[in-house]
């Protein structure tokens, strides 16, 4: 995969291999960047504690963020990990690490 920049939420180039589905994408407008742990789920679990400087860094962290599909990122919301999980299991183990 490439990317069409350095930043940390990349734009795909290439193609992805989005994790909660198992099915292959050539075209970037079918995916999102989402946050496995969503900002508002982080939020109100004790981010919001959180100093400005630790804030950004969370949000832009590359380790937390996957391509997906879209309408993953849409069902999902802003359900963490005690509320979704991916419905393709070897996604599953993954995310909850």
């Amino acid at each position: 995969m490439t990317f069409s920049n350095e930043k940390p939420a990349p734009l795909c180039r290439a193609c992805g291999w989005p994790p909660y589905s198992g099915q292959f994408f050539q075209k970037a407008p079918d995916l999102d960047v989402e946050h496995m742990a969503p900002l508002a789920w982080v939020h109100k679990r004790g981010g919001a504690n959180w100093s400005r400087e630790q804030r950004p860094t969370s949000a832009e962290d590359p380790a937390i963020l996957w391509l997906i599909e879209g309408d993953h990122n849409l069902r999902k919301g802003n359900k963490g990990p005690d509320e979704w999980l991916p419905p393709y299991q070897p996604a599953t183990s993954i995310y909850v690490k």
